[in-house]
Parts: structure tokens; C-alpha cells; sequence
């Protein structure tokens, strides 16, 4: 039992690349005490896909890589920020977290031969799936415009000072929450000291890498308006960063930056495309671009110039 449950907090700790049981104890436990209701959801769906993990055969790759914890955890606090609790919430809350160890084995076994992994993509299929059925389940959905005029207001009522200067840091930090679904920029500063205690390189990586893509959409559109719309398009820039800064081949920096950078990119792209179908974006901007990432390393398109 307490090697499972040791098991358990390890594969937790890959949400951001780490493979320590303390740091996912850790992450769990300031996630929860930050916000119970969203990471309870989040818990519960991450144990389902553990579980699943024990019970049934399960690959190799998927299991080293913990990605049915990571994705049961993901699936959980992404339909509990989209959802208001109602007896059909919880209902897909359970067919969904039981559908999306599933979805990680089909994506393998599809995407294994092109040699990528399927990363977070199944809870962003299965999210999809609850999303284009919301309307026969009777879910009663939070729109995003609503999350970021909430944001807006804790950004305002916590600092005074309306500078550029104040308003581009606490949209990195606030960029490093959204990726948890949680846009605070006081659990994004937690959640980076947690990474830095355990890796000061991949701390610095998280930071660069949202930073990095944050400036810019600073420099595309810099107007009052985008402020409080930084960390909506930043968020995957900075696990972007610590993912390539963890992959096994050593990556040149300025290559990191370059994709940290590309996935603002992307974000903004899929932010169009999925708006009008009326889908979430979700982590898919960071799943594209590490498949862009891998990708590129065979040797006929090799980037490690940059």
C-alpha cells in the first residue's frame, strides 16, 4: 500500500516534470488548500486513472510516464472550472475520468508510430466529448469570458499601482496558474517556488519560458485592453519550457525560448479555430507544439541552430 500510494504522488509530480513523490505531495497539497472545489475534482479523477493503471495492462511508456494520473488529474480541474456542480456535473465527472484512461491507451497506440507520446490529449478529447454533449446533459457551462473578467477584478482589487511593469509580472505568474486552471497569480508564485526548491533550472525555464511569451503578447497588442488577457494566451509557454528543458535530448536554450515563444503562437491560432466550434482550448497548444518540437529533431529538419 504505501509503495502505491508513494507511486501515486510520483506520477502526480509529472504534471511538471518531476519524478519525486514529495514534490507531488507537495503540489497537492498547497493545490487543495488554495482551492478545495477544484482540485478535489482533479484528485478524485487522478486516483480513478491510477487506479486503472494497477487493475489492467497498461503500457509500459504510460505507466513510467504516469500520463493516467496526469490525465484523470487534468480531466478533473478542467470540467470542475468549466462546470457549475449540479447532480449531472458529478455524473460526468465519473463517466469521464473512468473514459479517459481509454482515451490515453487509444492515443498511444495511434500515435506510437509516428514516436510521440499522447501527452495530455485524451482528457482535452474526452473534455471535448462532455462539452459537445453539455447541452443533453444539462450542464450549466461558465463561459471564459466570464473566468477572465474574474481575474480581472481580483487583479485590481489586490494591487493599486497600475503600471505596465506590475501588470506584465503578475500576468506571468497569473499565465503560470491558468495552466491548473486556476489564474491567480498568487498560486502562480506558489506553484514556481515549489518547482524552483526542487530544480532551480527547471524553475527558471517556467519563468523564461512564460515570460518570454507573455512580452510578446505585450508587444503585439499593447494596449490596456490585452493586459488581462496575457496569461490566456502565455500559459503553455511555460511548461513548454520545463518539458523540452527535461527532454532526454539536451536542447540548445535558445531553442527552448524559440518554442516557449511558438506556443503563443499556436494558442492564438487554436484560440480562433476552436472559438468557433465552440470548444475550449485546454492544453492542446502545448501538446502541438512538443509534437512540432519532437518532430523536428529528425535529421532532416533539425532546429538546434536556433
Amino acid at each position: 500500500m504505501r509503495q502505491d500510494i508513494r507511486h501515486y504522488f510520483e506520477d502526480i509530480a509529472q504534471v511538471l516534470f518531476f519524478k519525486e513523490a514529495h514534490f507531488g505531495l507537495l503540489f497537492l497539497v498547497i493545490s487543495l488548500a488554495i482551492n478545495p472545489k477544484l482540485f478535489v475534482c482533479g484528485l478524485f479523477a487522478s486516483v480513478v486513472g491510477d487506479t486503472y493503471a494497477k487493475l489492467y495492462r497498461v503500457p509500459k511508456a504510460l505507466k513510467d510516464g504516469g500520463l493516467l494520473t496526469i490525465n484523470g488529474f487534468f480531466f478533473g480541474i478542467a470540467l470542475a472550472s468549466l462546470y457549475q456542480r449540479s447532480p449531472q456535473f458529478y455524473a460526468g465527472l465519473v463517466i469521464g475520468s473512468l473514459a479517459v484512461p481509454i482515451a490515453t491507451k487509444v492515443a498511444y497506440e495511434i500515435l506510437q508510430h509516428w514516436k510521440l507520446s499522447p501527452f495530455i490529449v485524451s482528457y482535452i478529447s474526452v473534455i471535448w466529448i462532455l462539452v459537445l454533449c453539455a447541452n443533453t446533459f444539462g450542464f450549466q457551462i461558465e463561459t471564459e469570458s466570464g473566468i477572465l473578467k474574474d481575474s480581472a477584478a481580483n487583479l485590481n482589487n489586490l494591487f493599486v499601482d497600475e503600471s505596465v511593469f506590475s501588470h506584465f509580472v503578475l500576468s506571468i505568474f497569473k499565465g503560470m496558474g491558468r495552466l491548473f486552471f486556476l489564474p491567480h497569480e498568487i498560486y502562480g508564485i506558489v506553484v514556481m517556488l515549489l518547482v524552483m526548491v526542487f530544480s532551480p533550472k527547471k524553475g527558471i525555464h517556467f519563468f523564461l519560458g512564460t515570460a518570454v511569451a507573455t512580452l510578446a503578447t505585450f508587444a503585439l497588442a499593447p494596449t490596456q485592453a490585452i493586459f488581462d488577457q496575457y496569461s490566456h494566451f502565455s500559459y503553455c509557454a511555460g511548461l513548454v519550457g520545463i518539458a523540452l528543458a527535461s527532454s532526454p535530448e539536451k536542447l540548445n536554450f535558445n531553442t527552448i525560448l524559440m518554442f516557449c515563444l511558438m506556443s503563443l503562437f499556436v494558442t492564438m491560432a487554436l484560440a480562433q479555430f476552436l472559438g468557433n466550434l465552440g470548444l475550449p482550448l485546454l492544453s492542446l497548444p502545448y501538446v502541438i507544439t512538443l509534437w512540432v518540437a519532437y518532430l523536428s529533431r529528425s535529421p532532416r529538419l533539425n532546429v538546434s541552430w536556433a
